[in-house]
This record gives structure tokens, C-alpha cells and sequence, in this order.
């Protein structure tokens, strides 16, 4: 038996999802049970600049996230 074609959109939704799977595990490995330090903050920009978010969104999350968390620790709740 042959697997039916799947369309472009579901195509492209399965991409997008397993693209987010990815970046929230990357980011979740990143930070959590740690404390936020400058180098945490480097990686999560580049996660973010590679997840195509670019350098100008980027730069405001990772600072916007420095502003709240910089040398806390985060759970894996937040």
C-alpha cells in the first residue's frame, strides 16, 4: 500500500513544527536549573538569529529576557 501525497500546507506545517520542537528544546537545555549569565543570553540570540527570527528581533528579545531574568535561575515552567 502506498502512503497518500500530503499537500504543500501540511508539508510546511509539519516543517514549522518540528523546527519549534526543536528551538524550545534547544532552549529549554539552555537555561534551565541555571542561573541567566551573559553567555546563556549570547546562545539564546543566536538560537533565535538561526531560528530566522533576525539580528534586530534577536537583540530586543534576549534583551527584553535580560532585563527580567539576568542572574536568576529559570525553571522550565518560564
Amino acid at each position: 500500500m502506498t502512503e497518500p501525497k500530503t499537500g504543500w500546507f501540511q508539508r510546511l506545517t509539519g516543517g514549522l513544527a518540528r523546527t519549534s520542537r526543536a528551538l524550545t528544546e534547544q532552549v529549554a537545555s539552555t537555561f534551565t536549573r541555571q542561573p541567566l549569565d551573559q553567555a546563556r543570553l549570547d546562545a539564546l540570540e543566536e538560537m533565535l538569529i538561526e531560528a530566522d527570527l533576525g539580528p534586530k528581533s534577536a537583540a530586543r528579545i534576549t534583551e527584553a529576557f535580560a532585563a527580567t531574568r539576568f542572574g536568576k535561575a529559570v525553571d522550565e515552567a518560564e
